[in-house]
C-alpha cells in the first residue's frame, strides 16, 4: 500500500502506512530486545519521521524542564 501511494505521488498516505509497517515491525520484535526499545523511543518523539511536530514539543518539553529546574535550584560554589 506504501508503494502503490508513493508511485501515485500520494506522500501523506504513503507516510501513514510507513509508521503502520514500522509499527507492525516493532511488534514482531522480540519483546525486550534493545531494538524493539529504540524503535518504540523513535516513533513516540518524531513518529519514525513522519510527525516532526513532536520533535519540536519534545524539545520545547526538555528546555523548559531544565529551565524551571535551574531556576528552582540554581548553581552553587561552595569554597
Amino acid at each position: 500500500m506504501r508503494l502503490v501511494s508513493e508511485k501515485q505521488g500520494l506522500f501523506d498516505i504513503a507516510g501513514t502506512f510507513f509508521q503502520r509497517e514500522m509499527i507492525m515491525r516493532r511488534k514482531q520484535m522480540p519483546r525486550l530486545s534493545l531494538q524493539r526499545m529504540i524503535s518504540k523511543t523513535v516513533d513516540l518523539f518524531c513518529g519514525y519521521g513522519e510527525k516532526p511536530l513532536r520533535v519540536v514539543t519534545f524539545s520545547w518539553t526538555v528546555i523548559v524542564t531544565f529551565y524551571l529546574l535551574f531556576f528552582m535550584v540554581g548553581v552553587n560554589f561552595q569554597g
